[in-house]
């Protein structure tokens, strides 16, 4: 991040412009040590190619963002912790010259990435343009050493952090689907990682999304997620996926709408650690069969049984009803007993075991005539 300004100042009461000083003001900001350094040090040596004279880099008191995540992903019943530091470094640049020099600069560099333009002239003091270049990027798909850098992205950027287990249990068993983004120097800068649903034929499951927020609204997280998509059904004959995401997480949800033509498929209570809601959300990928008994359009609004609460829906537009009830033994005896009965000519059932939340049980059967 930089924030530059540039100032006019008359030197010793002289109104000739000959004798006016240009004074620019830059101020970096970074969690890398090493890259605010070297953005340092591009810059004053920039600076000196034009004839500036440069007071700095005055280092700025250093913040520390101290952050408390989850030492294991949600649902292995553990309420564990784990305590992170980023210390936050702030460097201020001052380069000033004669008006002669000054104006004769239209635009000097910061790496990495970032274009600022400034000409000073004239009186008063003026905010020059930040214009943010095209960072050259890399989407491959990840390996063993990639690991401790996704896992790096996760703890910055996301509030569900996972053990290196997880991630190992992802990438040595859907290889395919553990997508990363990296960047010239080759540090991970986003990732997308996911897996197949267990519970639902020929679908997958978006696992995790992170991005570093200096890489922010350039398209990384759709770019890895079109490229674990394409997987998902080159490889594995996916025909849908699925996700959860905060319900508060409205930039997510807008994005996986809007972007990548995700629907809501139910409201998942108290899903995350802290009690807060998800939403369930699922993608059919083009072409694809229907296979479950949701189906939407932009104008429907989706039917929504709470986790907590029992009942039957059914939707008139396909040929599935689900159960939400509560978990009891004898009721995958009499569902058996139901499944073995309706199986003749007519009828062919099927029963698929979903326990998002404890203690609730969703029971999907499909009737598809012969």
């Amino acid at each position: 991040m930089a924030d530059v300004a540039v100032k006019d100042v008359k030197a010793g009461g002289d109104h000739d412009n000959v004798n006016r000083i240009h004074k620019i003001h830059v101020t970096l900001t970074s969690m890398n040590l090493k890259a605010i350094e070297k953005a340092c040090r591009d810059m004053i040596n920039g600076a000196k190619e034009k004839d500036l004279r440069v007071v700095g880099p005055v280092r700025m008191p250093v913040k520390t963002l101290r952050i408390t995540t989850r030492k294991s992903p949600v649902g292995e019943g553990t309420n564990t912790w784990d305590k992170f530091e980023a210390r936050i470094y702030k460097r201020v640049i001052r380069l000033h010259s004669s008006s002669e020099v000054v104006s004769q600069i239209t635009s000097f560099s910061l790496d990495p990435g970032v274009e600022v333009e400034g000409v000073a002239r004239g009186l008063g003091t003026k905010t020059a343009a930040i214009t943010h270049l095209d960072k050259m990027l890399t989407l491959r798909r990840a390996t063993m050493y990639d690991l401790v850098g996704i896992s790096d992205c996760n703890l910055v950027n996301v509030i569900e952090n996972y053990q290196m287990k997880y991630y190992f249990y992802h990438l040595l068993s859907w290889p395919q689907l553990t997508n990363i983004a990296t960047s010239t120097e080759g540090f991970i800068c986003g990732y997308s990682m996911a897996k197949l649903e267990e519970d639902v034929d020929h679908a997958g499951h978006l696992t995790a999304v992170g991005v570093l927020r200096s890489y922010r609204s350039m398209g990384i997280a759709q770019k890895v997620i079109k490229q674990t998509h394409y997987g998902m059904q080159a490889l594995y004959n996916c025909n849908s996926v699925y996700l959860f995401v905060r319900v508060s997480n409205w930039a997510a949800f807008a994005m996986y709408k809007e972007k990548l033509g995700y629907g809501i498929d139910e409201v998942v209570r108290e899903y995350f650690h802290d009690q807060e809601d998800a939403y369930s959300m699922k993608h059919v990928f083009p072409g694809a069969e229907m296979q479950t008994f949701r189906k939407f359009s932009s104008h429907s609004q989706p039917k929504i049984v709470a986790p907590k609460d029992a009942g039957v829906v059914f939707d008139s537009r396909a040929t599935q009803i689900r159960f939400a009830l509560p978990f009891k033994p004898w009721l995958f005896i009499c569902l058996a007993g139901f499944s073995g009965a309706m199986c003749g000519n007519l009828f062919f059932t099927k029963f698929v075991l979903r326990k998002n939340p404890p203690n609730v049980c969703y029971f999907y059967i499909t009737f598809i005539v012969r």
